[in-house]
This record gives structure tokens, C-alpha cells and sequence, in this order.
């Protein structure tokens, strides 16, 4: 039954961005924005999720004077048995989904600027030579979290999620070429830290008026609430603290790192995101080892991989500075006059 079926207003974009309601994706939209561009943003609409999109969106509607294209989709795969309990729960496609949804903004943008039975009719797509006009799908994501690179040994393979490192999109991207679509995925913020990425927003006041309205935490779905304590959360905040204005930030349910860190490793005995961030900023200074956890992360164009060590060690110094200025574990920290040996 298509009971819930609705019309998405489609028109000539010149772009297409994956928008998920996260700090980055709202950075990468403002940019194309402020660009002049004219994105249709794509979005995976899970409960929760979507109220933070749409509030987001309706500031960078009012902003920048007009309503931007907004493609709204939920993956919700259940069996067609009525009646059958048989679903998948998990979140493990969510990043294939979504990439999934990004290409079909494409492919609509393309169809209504080429109709289809025209004589061009999806021209671009059946023709590889074309490249130059293949629409670009941007997944902003900032470099450090792209990577992803395991802070601790244990955290390889998918005990931490890479779902837009370059192995991954670079996958992707043969997928749809071979397949004939004639569209180009492309971080824009890959080698940025989240930081950097907030420094340069091209415009930092809009940014700050909806930066509690952006959700970055990874268990915030469990409460509705952003923790302060997971790897996504420690980013953010240190990302915040780089920023210069921390007042603009979330609630937190942990907004003391401190007191989180004793709570967890005391009283519950668990290696939280806390410990290992503080493990993996032990590295600082040893280039050897940042460069064996960098390529440990996946496969990387050999070419980037100094624009990679000098983006972690960036990270690296963003998360201290944090941990200096607002937590009592400095005594967890490098010397602060470590130097990156040669």
C-alpha cells in the first residue's frame, strides 16, 4: 500500500549532497551554498534523525533566501510475509544505503534536466566519455573520522566504521562507473579536521546558530541525548574548543570528560572511547607507529599518505589541546614538548 507515498519536488540542481544532520554534512552543505551552488540534499531519514534535518534545513532555507531541494528517504527492510518477525535490525547497511540514495538523487536531477524518450536520454550514463559531465555527489565528512585509524591495536577491521575512507569510496565509485552512472563521488573536507573544517565554514554566524541543532554523538539514538564521551562526541568537542566558542555547543550526558572517564574505568571497568583516545595520543611524536596505524586503517593512495600523517598529527593536537583545557588528565597526556621525530 502506498499510503505514505509523496511527491519530492525535483529541479535542475547542480549538485547532489549527502545531508545526514551531523556537523560535517551541515558544514559541507553550507559551503556549497555559500558557493553559489544549487544542491539536492540527501538525507537517510531515520526516527529522530529526521527532526534535526529538517530543523537545520529550514535555518539554511532562511538563511540563504529560498527552499532547498531536500530528498527525505528510510531504508526499513522487512520481510513482505505479513505477520513474519523476520527484519533486519542491524545498522550495517546504512552507509551503502545511504550512498545508494545519494546516486538517486543523481540519477532524478539528471532525468529531469535529459527526459527520458528523449534523443539525449541518459546520454551521459551510457556514454564513458562523458566523465566531464558527471554530476558530482558530495559526502562531506571530516579526514580524521573518514580514516577512521584505530586508536588502539584492537580497533581494526569493523569493530570501528569507515564508511567514507577512500578504499570504501573509491569501491563505490568503480561500482557505479561500471555500471554506467555518471556520477562522481567526493569528500570534499577529506584531508580537513573537523576543527578546520568549522574554521573555514564560509559562514561561521549561521554556523553557530545551528550547531546545537547538529547531532554527531554515535549512541545518541539510546537517550535523544549526545553522550560527550564517544569518539564522535570527543572530536566534536575538542573540534568546538579549536573553534574558539564552546557556548554554542550541545548538552551532554557526560559534559565532564573527567568524571566519565573515572566513571567508567572505576566503577564499571569498561575501556570506553575515552581511554583509547588517551592510548592513541601516547603516539604523538612517534612517526613510524602514526604512519602504521594510518595504513592500518585501509587502503590509501600512496600519494596521500603524507596529507594523511600531517592530518592526524593535526587531530592529534586539537584532541590535546581539548584534554589540556577542559579535563583534570593531563597526566594521561605526551609531554607537551614532544616534537614528531624525523
Amino acid at each position: 500500500p502506498r499510503k505514505n507515498l509523496k511527491k519530492i519536488p525535483i529541479k535542475a540542481h547542480d549538485c547532489v549532497c549527502l545531508f545526514s544532520g551531523g556537523l560535517d554534512s551541515a558544514i559541507g552543505a553550507i559551503d556549497l551554498l555559500a558557493e553559489g551552488k544549487d544542491p539536492l540534499l540527501v538525507s537517510h531519514g531515520y526516527k529522530g534523525d529526521k527532526s534535526h534535518q529538517m530543523r537545520i534545513k529550514s535555518s539554511l532555507d532562511n538563511f540563504f533566501g529560498g527552499s532547498i531541494g531536500h530528498l527525505i528517504l528510510n531504508a526499513h527492510p522487512v520481510t513482505a510475509k505479513s505477520g513474519c518477525r523476520d527484519r533486519e535490525i542491524t545498522m550495517r547497511t546504512r552507509s551503502l544505503s545511504f550512498l545508494a540514495f545519494g546516486l538517486l538523487g543523481v540519477s532524478a536531477v539528471q532525468a529531469f534536466s535529459t527526459p527520458f524518450g528523449s534523443k539525449d536520454s541518459l546520454a551521459i550514463e551510457k556514454d564513458p566519455s562523458q566523465a566531464s559531465k558527471r554530476m558530482k555527489l558530495y559526502v562531506p565528512e571530516n579526514g580524521f573520522i573518514s580514516i577512521n585509524p584505530p586508536l588502539t591495536r584492537r580497533r581494526i577491521g569493523s569493530h570501528s566504521t569507515r564508511t567514507t575512507h577512500p578504499q570504501f569510496l573509491i569501491g563505490i565509485q568503480e561500482l557505479f562507473d561500471k555500471a554506467g552512472f555518471s556520477c562522481e563521488i567526493e569528500n570534499p573536507c577529506a584531508f580537513k579536521t573537523k576543527g578546520e573544517m568549522m574554521q573555514l565554514c564560509r559562514r561561521p554566524k549561521l554556523l553557530e546558530t545551528i550547531l546545537k541543532e547538529t547531532v554527531s554523538c554515535s549512541h545518541w539514538k539510546r537517550s535523544r541525548q549526545q553522550c560527550g564521551s564517544c569518539l564522535p562526541c570527543l572530536i566534536r568537542r575538542c573540534s568546538i574548543n579549536s573553534y574558539g566558542h564552546t557556548t554554542f555547543d550541545a548538552t551532554y550526558s557526560y559534559p565532564d570528560i573527567s568524571h566519565a572517564f573515572m566513571k567508567f574505568e572505576v566503577n564499571e571497568g569498561k575501556k570506553d572511547d575515552i581511554a583509547s583516545v588517551l592510548e592513541f595520543l601516547q603516539l604523538k611524536g612517534q612517526k613510524a607507529q602514526l604512519l602504521k596505524r594510518i595504513r592500518m586503517s585501509g587502503r590509501l593512495p600512496e600519494k596521500d599518505i603524507p596529507k594523511y600523517f600531517d592530518l592526524v598529527c593535526r587531530q592529534i593536537a586539537e584532541l590535546e589541546k581539548f584534554f589540556r583545557d577542559h579535563t583534570d588528565l593531563a597526566r594521561y597526556l605526551p609531554p607537551e614538548e614532544d616534537k614528531i621525530d624525523s
